[in-house]
C-alpha cells in the first residue's frame, strides 16, 4: 500500500483537477486547487472472495462532496484468496471516459517507478484543466459572440423537434426530478454483420459510426418513435492536442437530428 499511495500521490500532483475542490462564495462555485493534499489509500483486508465485487460496487457508489473533498478516493480490497481489487472512485466533475485510460496509464507508470524507489519520469503536461476553463470562458465572452452564433445554429437545427423520443413502454415516464435513471443496453454483432456494415460505409463514403447511427434511427422508428428523431451522442470535447493527456471532464453531448420521412432505406 505504501508504494501504491506514493503512486496515487504522484498522479494527483500531476493532474490539478484531481486536487481541486469546488466551494461557493456568495452562492457561486469556484475552483480551489490544493497544493499539498492529503492522499490516502484506504485498505480493507480479509475480504471473502464472494463479497469482493459487492463491496467494491458499494464503495463506488460513495457520495463525494466536491465542495470540501477531493474528487478522488482510492480503496484497495485485499481478498482472502490472495487477489486484490483496486477501486479508483472519481467524481464526474473531474473525469470522463477519455480520462480513464490516461488516469490508469499514469498510475501504472508511477507505480512501477515507486516500486523501484524512484519518481516517475513522465513529461510535464503542457496545460492543466484550469487553463482549459479559462480558454473556454474567454471563448464564450460576449465580445466574441461565439455563444450567440452557436445558439442561433441549434435553435434552427432543432426547431420543431419532439421534446422526447416516445416509445411504447410498460409504465409511464416519471416526472419527478432526479428519478429518470437510465439503463445501459448493449448488443453484439457477429463478424459477418460487422463486415457488411463496413462494406456499406465504404460504398456510401461514410464512417462506420454514421451507418450504425442510421441503423439505430431506423430501429427506433420501427419501434414507434416516429420519423423525426433526435439522438444524443458523446463527443470528446478535446479539440487541441495539448488536452489529450489531461484527466478532466471535457465530454459534451451532440444532438443529431434525423428526418426519416419518405421511408428511406439504410443506404439512403
Amino acid at each position: 500500500p505504501g508504494v501504491l499511495e506514493a503512486a496515487v500521490r504522484d498522479v494527483v500532483e500531476r493532474h490539478e483537477v484531481l486536487r481541486t475542490v469546488y466551494p461557493a462564495r456568495d452562492g457561486e462555485p469556484y475552483q480551489r486547487i490544493t497544493d499539498a493534499p492529503e492522499v490516502r489509500v484506504e485498505v480493507e483486508e480479509h475480504v471473502p472472495a464472494g463479497e469482493a465485487q459487492t463491496r467494491a460496487t458499494a464503495f463506488a457508489r460513495t457520495v463525494i462532496d466536491v465542495t470540501s473533498e477531493l474528487p478522488l478516493r482510492v480503496r484497495l480490497f485485499g481478498v482472502e484468496d490472495g487477489s486484490a481489487v483496486l477501486v479508483l472512485l472519481v467524481h464526474h466533475i473531474a473525469t470522463d471516459g477519455w480520462s480513464v485510460d490516461r488516469l490508469l496509464g499514469d498510475l501504472d507508470l508511477a507505480y512501477r517507478a515507486r516500486a523501484e524507489d524512484r519518481a516517475p519520469d513522465w513529461e510535464p503536461l503542457p496545460v492543466q484543466y484550469t487553463d482549459y476553463t479559462l480558454w473556454q470562458r474567454d471563448l464564450l465572452d460576449a465580445e466574441h459572440d461565439f455563444l450567440g452564433s452557436r445558439l442561433d445554429f441549434w435553435r434552427t437545427a432543432l426547431d420543431g423537434a419532439p421534446a422526447e423520443t416516445r416509445l411504447p413502454a410498460d409504465r409511464p415516464r416519471t416526472t419527478e426530478p432526479g428519478q429518470r435513471r437510465g439503463e445501459v443496453v448493449t448488443t453484439e454483432v457477429d463478424a459477418d454483420v460487422h463486415r457488411a456494415l463496413g462494406g456499406l460505409a465504404r460504398a456510401q463514403r461514410a464512417t462506420f459510426f454514421m451507418v450504425v447511427r442510421s441503423a439505430l434511427s431506423l430501429a427506433l422508428r420501427a419501434a414507434g418513435a416516429g420519423s423525426d428523431l433526435v439522438v444524443g451522442t458523446p463527443v470528446a470535447g478535446r479539440p487541441e492536442e495539448a488536452l489529450h493527456d489531461l484527466v478532466g471532464f471535457f465530454v459534451n453531448t451532440l444532438a443529431l437530428r434525423t428526418d426519416l420521412s419518405g421511408d428511406p432505406t439504410l443506404g439512403e
